[in-house]
């Protein structure tokens, strides 16, 4: 069975909690105020991902400001359990405070 969702979060620059009901196995982010990209599959290391640089093309493997799937996740700061999904990291290209991020996620 094929699962996606489409659908968009706030930037904040600190992680970003997605819940899907399903851990994806190949995740498409775009900042749309640089048209930024951001992108992890399920080859790559959990917490990577290739980044696109809208401005010059260049695309680079970030291997600490990534994407980390879940299948489910637990806060120890907060206490808050979260269902399957992924976690955008704070550094990520993408994360930009307020900016408007679309995301695909596929299983």
């Amino acid at each position: 069975m094929i699962d996606a969702k489409v659908g968009s979060v706030t930037g904040t620059a600190a992680e970003i909690i997605v819940e899907l009901g399903f851990k994806p196995s190949y995740i498409l982010l775009q900042e749309l105020d640089t048209y930024n990209k951001l992108e992890y599959w399920d080859s790559l290391t959990n917490g990577t991902g290739l980044e696109t640089a809208a401005a010059t093309g260049i695309i680079t493997l970030d291997a600490t400001n990534g994407i980390e799937t879940y299948d489910s996740y637990f806060d120890d700061t907060t206490g808050v359990s979260f269902a399957e999904g992924f976690k955008i990291e704070a550094g990520a290209n993408v994360n930009v405070d307020t900016a408007t991020i679309v995301y695909l996620a596929v299983r």
